[in-house]
């Protein structure tokens, strides 16, 4: 079993994906299935934004990377907004 990596509250965006979302953690799918591995308590629910709609999606941490800016940038809602105003 791998570590938990996030806290609920953490500002997150899917790795090696310019254009993904800033997501904010909600919790950990602890209800999920678990698979042979053993895996199915890493699955991270994430809620973001788009045109205005709250949009709820399950990644696996690993595919996540945790965002060193979060809500500190208002109107910043993907990663490659975020390198063009920097």
């Amino acid at each position: 079993m791998e570590a938990r990596k996030f806290k609920p509250g953490d500002w997150v965006a899917v790795r090696g994906d310019w254009n993904s979302p800033l997501m904010q953690v909600i919790n950990y799918n602890d209800a999920a299935p678990q698979n042979k591995f053993g895996l199915g308590s890493n699955l991270v629910r994430c809620v973001f934004y788009r045109n205005g709609t709250r949009l709820e999606k399950t990644f696996h941490q690993s595919r996540l990377v945790k965002s060193r800016i979060g809500k500190s940038l208002p109107g910043v809602a993907t990663i490659k907004q975020l390198h063009n105003r920097l």
